[in-house]
């Protein structure tokens, strides 16, 4: 494929452009859906992220979104805010209800 008048990038650059633009419109979805905890949205948004070789950045905006949602289901009458321990309850609650969502590597 030689450049054209409408793409006047290589091939190479012109993917890698796509892959970009694509990664800004899913990070921006992903982040809608998720501050609406829609999590249908969420979970579609996330998936798409490896289609176009962007896991890492995925997990990245993923990761951010679990630590919301342990921030925002914390009790509100600790008067320091919640301790740690009430904190790692509700993210192993989260992450036994979406561990299918999660590659294990062994150590």
């Amino acid at each position: 494929m030689q450049p054209t008048s409408e793409s006047h990038l290589p091939p190479a650059q012109t993917l890698q452009a796509a892959r970009e633009k694509l990664l800004l419109v899913f990070r921006q979805n992903f982040e809608n859906a998720s501050q609406s905890r829609d999590s249908n949205a969420t979970s579609r948004f996330f998936k798409l992220f490896p289609a176009i070789g962007w896991e890492a950045e995925g997990l990245e905006v993923y990761a951010t979104f679990v630590v919301d949602l342990v921030r925002a289901r914390a009790p509100a009458s600790s008067k320091s805010g919640p301790d740690f321990y009430t904190r790692l309850h509700v993210l192993n609650i989260w992450v036994s209800q979406h561990r299918h969502r999660f590659i294990i590597l062994p150590l």
